[in-house]
């Protein structure tokens, strides 16, 4: 039998690092799905209905986040000396020892199929105190973000999957050429491949035009870390408590439930955007990298769980 405790997650800091604690490898899981909510929602209206945007809809709820991973995890204590970073996502072992160094994800995951990863984390030393997980932080190459556009008679009605990247460059099999860190590329759903966009006309090859995120482009890293990436901070919903006794056990499971209300934010209403183009340039996903870039708005969150045997 498993239980269950739940936890909230703050917005992260800078630098997500190892540091204190021991060294011991614990196997484990981690399940990266969508809230017990968005799941009735879907149960109730199915997929297509869920988080569609209207015509004048400024903000909207994805349908689905997907993406790859290089590198995730938590960290575990309050900020300072003592807190421990639990890194339990990675492409190998050396990328869980020190996830500050080297690019290039392999793990993929669909919130929407409730992707289960298996992991491993360098343990922190035994004891009974009883410390809380105070944030939670990924490095993905890139997310990609699936909309409903429900705007009847537009040409862009339909289902659009929009990618942003995280990572200084990436490759990937959907699409012919190298992604760079800011960009925006789009396909429909039943595409096989992305495309880019300038202001004026999209193509499988990437422009020195391309449509980019702002705030990917011009960020700047306030501490130490990985500087290939920029960081994806996780706010979550409730408070979890663990001792480092408990982590050591192994056999866990991180479970990681994903509400994405409001998530999409569209500089121009759906109505209005009549070009993959426009599209690109309109869409945001709304997050905060970091506790030094805050955005009042974030809404992604996250409810984490840590199951055991």
């Amino acid at each position: 039998m498993r239980t269950a405790t739940t936890a909230l997650l703050l917005l992260s800091i800078p630098a997500f690092v190892a540091c204190g604690g021991g060294d011991e490898l614990v196997a484990t899981d981690v399940r990266l799905a969508l809230t017990h909510a968005d799941h009735t929602a879907r149960a109730l209206t199915g997929t297509a209905a869920v988080g569609a945007c209207d015509a004048s809809a400024e903000l909207c709820t994805p349908t689905n986040l997907s993406g790859r991973i290089y590198s995730g995890g938590a960290m575990w204590g309050e900020l300072g000396v003592d807190a421990f970073a639990i890194t339990m996502l990675g492409a190998d072992e050396e990328v869980i020892s020190n996830p500050s160094q080297g690019s290039g994800g392999s793990l993929e995951f669909s919130v929407l199929d409730g992707t289960v990863l298996g992991g491993q984390y360098a343990a922190p030393d035994a004891g009974s105190e009883a410390k809380i997980v105070s944030r939670m932080e990924f490095n993905y190459d890139y997310l990609d973000a699936t909309v409903e556009l429900e705007v009847p008679g537009s040409p862009m009605a339909g289902t659009w999957v929009i990618r942003t990247v995280f990572v200084d460059t990436a490759t990937s099999s959907d699409v012919d050429g190298t992604m760079h860190r800011g960009d925006k590329l789009v396909r429909r759903a039943e595409e096989a491949t992305f495309e880019w966009c300038d202001r004026g006309a999209c193509s499988s090859m990437r422009s020195d035009e391309a449509i980019q995120e702002p705030k990917l482009v011009d960020y700047v890293y306030p501490g130490d870390g990985n500087l290939a990436y920029i960081p994806f901070a996780v706010p979550v919903s409730n408070e979890l408590m663990l001792t480092g006794d408990e982590l050591r056990e192994g056999g866990g499971m991180w479970s990681a439930a994903f509400d994405m209300t409001g998530a999409v934010r569209f500089s121009s209403p759906p109505a209005a955007i009549l070009s993959r183009s426009d599209l690109l340039e309109s869409f945001e996903l709304r997050y905060a990298p970091d506790q030094a870039h805050p955005d009042d708005h974030t809404t992604i969150s996250v409810n984490l769980e840590f199951l055991t045997e």
